[in-house]
This record gives C-alpha cells, sequence and structure tokens, in this order.
C-alpha cells in the first residue's frame, strides 16, 4: 500500500516520530475526504440522469417505474369545458367540447430515457369561426402521435410534448362554410396537474412527491417554451419546440384533459 513509504524508521527521534504520525493521519484524512466528494458528485451526476419517469402502483403503498418494454393502455377524456384552437391573428378559431383517445398506449423507459406515449385524439363537437363566418366542423382527429415526458429548461417543472409520430402535420380536417381543408402542424406542450377527486389541484413539479393517483389532469400551455429537456440513455440535451401553427399562421390550443390507466391502477408521471 502506498501507506508503507509512511513507515517510521526503528530508533527514529520522538519528534520526527510524530510529524509522520501527523502527515500520515492528515494524507487519511484527505483520501477520506476526496473519496467523500467524488461519491457525492457521482450520486449527484446519477440524480441528473435520472430524468421523467412513470411510476404504478403495483400494489397498495407499493410502486414500480414502468421500464423498457413495459406498457399501460390509456383513457383521455375532457376536464375542461371546451378546447380552443386559435391562431394569432384571432381570424380562424376551432372550439370542441368532447374528447377521446384511440389507440392511447403509455411506453415505459429505463431509467434516463424520457417514457412517451402513443395515441391518437379525436376531438368532436366542433364548431369553428373564420373572421365574421361560422364554420361546420363535427370531429378533429390528429394523426398519430407520439408523446413524451420531457422537463422545462429551469429544472424544476415536468412537460408532456405533444408532437406528430412523423412528419409535422398535427391534424388535418375538413370543414363547410369555411376554408377547409385545414391543416395543423407543430408541436404541443402541456403541463400536469392533481386530480383531487374530479378537482384541479396543484401544478406538478419536479420536487413533489409521487403519490399515486387514479387519474392526472394535463393543460396545454397557451405560451409554451422554446426549448425542453429530453433525456436518452442517461444524457440530457436541450430540444427546440417545433411552432405550433394552423394554417400556416402561429397558433395555440387551450384545454384540460383528464388521464387515467385502462386498468385502474394508481399511477404517478414522477420520477
Amino acid at each position: 500500500m502506498w501507506l508503507k513509504a509512511m513507515d517510521i524508521p526503528v530508533g527514529a527521534p520522538t519528534d520526527e516520530k510524530e510529524h509522520v504520525v501527523i502527515n500520515r493521519t492528515k494524507m487519511i484524512t484527505m483520501a477520506i475526504v476526496a473519496l467523500f466528494a467524488i461519491s457525492v458528485v457521482a450520486s449527484a451526476a446519477a440524480q441528473a440522469a435520472e430524468g421523467p419517469s412513470i411510476t404504478v402502483e403495483v400494489k397498495a403503498k407499493e410502486t414500480k417505474r414502468l421500464g423498457a418494454g413495459e406498457t399501460r393502455n390509456i383513457v383521455v377524456k375532457a376536464f375542461s369545458s371546451k378546447f380552443l384552437l386559435e391562431d394569432s391573428t384571432n381570424v380562424y378559431t376551432a372550439e370542441c367540447t368532447t374528447l377521446a383517445v384511440k389507440n392511447g398506449v403509455l411506453l415505459g423507459a429505463a431509467a434516463g430515457t424520457d417514457p412517451t406515449s402513443d395515441e391518437i385524439l379525436e376531438f368532436s363537437s366542433c364548431k369553428g369561426k373564420e373572421g365574421t363566418k361560422a364554420c361546420t366542423i363535427g370531429t378533429i382527429t390528429t394523426k398519430p402521435l407520439k408523446n413524451e415526458l420531457v422537463e422545462a429548461v429551469d429544472k424544476t417543472t415536468g412537460l408532456t410534448l405533444f408532437k406528430p409520430e412523423t412528419g409535422k402535420i398535427f391534424a388535418e380536417y375538413t370543414e363547410t362554410g369555411c376554408v377547409t381543408p385545414v391543416k395543423v402542424e407543430g408541436e404541443e406542450v402541456a403541463e400536469g396537474y392533481f386530480d383531487e377527486e374530479g378537482t384541479k389541484g396543484v401544478a406538478i413539479t419536479l420536487s413533489t412527491a409521487k403519490l399515486p393517483k387514479k387519474s392526472w389532469i394535463l393543460k396545454t400551455l397557451k405560451s409554451p417554451p422554446n426549448t425542453v429537456i429530453k433525456y436518452s440513455g442517461g444524457t440530457a440535451e436541450t430540444k427546440a419546440v417545433k411552432p405550433f401553427e394552423v394554417l400556416a399562421t402561429p397558433a395555440t390550443l387551450e384545454g384540460e384533459a383528464l388521464i387515467e390507466l385502462a386498468s385502474g391502477e394508481k399511477w404517478s408521471p414522477l420520477a
């Protein structure tokens, strides 16, 4: 061992022995401090690379991460009284009161990689307006979406990024009485809230306790961030959010949805 070099020679003066003992003690103390510092840094790095996750309550008060290859079917319905699609010039709007999901599946992931979901959203009981003209729409069905649990760049808030699985078209539909067809493009961002038995609770943060619940509320952001943090293979990267548009004009989609597992299990979209 490297401490062998500090062995005290036989017959060495007392003050020399004391000096050697003190030096050895200092070196041991420094080594312990260094090892502690390394372990703290390694622990912090591991935690930083953890990223978002989905936990499921497999039985009372026992939760597990929804890992890679594990899935859960989901049910989605409207929580707010309406969903409003509106362009920034206030020329075109579409308003829907009902929401459902087709082929909705949560996809688990290993630690350090963002969980995702596959789904098609159906907005129904819709009506539109272009300027002063009323439009008949009926139903707006999105393209297949690949959504991802991400983080805000302030690293305090978990978000859901809604995006087309392929291409850039979020939804495309026809209507009568106004312009047709209508193309909605880009990506949307939503933040989560606790569902307190049908009442909207506090917003979810990354420091919020997991507290598995039957259902959670997602609210789309009228002013979504330009960038979010994504995790893949333990690496965090800042990625741009593609602008949300309707008829090639910047737009917003406002509304709140209630999400639960088809199995009825309690779950949590928190790490």
